[in-house]
């Protein structure tokens, strides 16, 4: 290989890719620590939302303008109904898609139906590392940048707030 300018002769196709970019919409692949928790307290403020316009709405005088409190308490219930079910779905998702990452089967998620059995494993989803390296469901996720980590104790600490101003609401 005296020539400067002579192509390489690495084989390029048989490299595998080391990791990949997770994304909070996907259902496949796997997701660390730290996505997961930012994913799942950001879905639950968010999804919060909706319902906490709508209870503001409604005292300060929704049933005026529907003429029916029957209507206001149907509607409510149908805005809980609706971002419940869309939160579990995601839920399941993240819970899958963390449970790949250390290289577990997704019907482990079936531990979160038992009573104190679940918190134990909701701890264990976030506190267990994930497998180096590619395992069956795929490469290892990116390493976090700054701004995952960042985002991951801003919504920590958004949702610790928001669950002490509502302890706090309930007391009062």
């Amino acid at each position: 290989m005296d020539n400067p300018y002579q192509t390489p002769d690495a084989d390029v196709a048989s490299l595998e890719q080391d990791t990949y970019q997770p994304s909070p919409f996907t259902v496949g692949g796997r997701l660390g620590r730290v996505r997961y928790l930012t994913y799942s307290l950001a879905s639950q403020m968010l999804l919060s939302v909706p319902e906490l316009v709508l209870a503001l709405i409604s005292g300060r005088g929704l049933d005026t303008l529907l003429s029916s409190e029957a209507v206001t308490s149907v509607l409510e219930d149908t805005v809980t109904i609706g971002t419940s079910i869309i939160l579990l779905l995601y839920s399941i998702a993240l819970g899958r898609r963390r449970l790949h990452d250390m290289g577990k089967t997704a019907l482990m998620l079936l531990l979160y139906l038992i009573p104190v059995v679940n918190v134990i494993f909701g701890l264990y989803l976030l506190l267990a590392a994930g497998e180096k390296g590619r395992n069956r469901f795929g490469p290892a996720p990116a390493p976090n940048s700054r701004a995952e980590i960042a985002a991951a104790w801003i919504t920590s600490g958004l949702f610790v707030g928001l669950i002490v101003i509502t302890i706090g609401a309930l007391q009062t």
